[in-house]
């Protein structure tokens, strides 16, 4: 059954995916006896980086990450290439990098 009702959930119910949480994200929520039991995000999210490190110049070789910020306050590890400001697409479930968004 679908339904676009808001309903409140615990924080332990949404686990270490909580960070990822979006204004208006449609979500799925499993139901046992009529309790809510288990969240379900999509799949992933594009969210802007807040802050990281300047990329150092010349360390191009391999892939070298960093840590960014993003604005829920996840840090997660991204190419050294993305910087503060831009937006990054990441999957919910392992919080992810998966690429740069352009706006």
């Amino acid at each position: 059954q679908q339904s676009f009702e808001q309903f409140p959930v615990s924080a332990e119910l949404v686990g270490d995916q909580a960070g990822f949480l979006q204004d208006n994200m449609v979500c799925e929520l499993l139901y046992w006896n009529d309790q809510p039991i288990g969240v379900t995000l999509p799949q992933s999210v594009v969210m802007k980086v807040v802050y990281t490190e300047p990329a150092v110049r010349g360390n191009t070789s391999g892939n070298i990450t960093k840590t960014a910020k993003l604005e829920s306050g996840v840090e997660i590890q991204v190419p050294a290439f993305v910087d503060t400001g831009d937006m990054v697409k990441v999957l919910t479930q392992t919080g992810e990098y998966v690429e740069r968004v352009r706006e």
